[in-house]
């Protein structure tokens, strides 16, 4: 099991999405380097903190890291998204998570829809549809 440095977290996953982008990564390099060989798998988890030598987290925090498929990982306190405890905890990897934020900023802060646009949500939307469809109902924009 990896030790936590001075500035670093230890965390155990405890909950962790399978995606499309998996594939796409094992075929080339994307937004993100390829997954090589005999490396962990590249996702991003919520993690329990088991051990924190950072300020600012505790052990039993909850929080977002991008450690990959692993059960443990010591992980950079900086790069660690300290999460809220909910139940169930699947929504911290849909809603709440990299599908919905992507949602969320790229209808909002990118689309910036306006009264009486209208917008459309398609299947091949992927994991992003299901809160793409229900971000939508924040700007006043008639769905198809």
């Amino acid at each position: 099991m990896p030790e936590a440095k001075e500035g670093e977290l230890l965390v155990r996953t405890k909950l962790i999405s399978l995606e499309a982008a998996n594939r796409a990564w094992m075929q080339g390099a994307t937004y993100r380097s390829a997954v090589e060989a005999g490396t962990a798998m590249a996702g991003g988890p919520v993690s329990e903190v088991i051990e924190a030598k950072a300020p600012g987290f505790a052990k039993g925090d909850l929080v977002f890291t991008d450690t990959g498929w692993q059960d443990y990982a010591a992980v950079q306190a900086k790069g660690a998204q300290k999460l809220p405890k909910m139940e169930p905890l699947s929504h911290l990897l849909s809603v709440y998570g990299i599908a919905g934020l992507m949602a969320y900023f790229g209808l909002l802060e990118v689309g910036k829809p306006k009264a009486g646009d209208t917008v459309v949500v398609s299947a091949a939307a992927g994991s992003a549809s299901m809160p793409l469809s229900t971000t939508r109902r924040s700007p006043p924009a008639r769905s198809r």
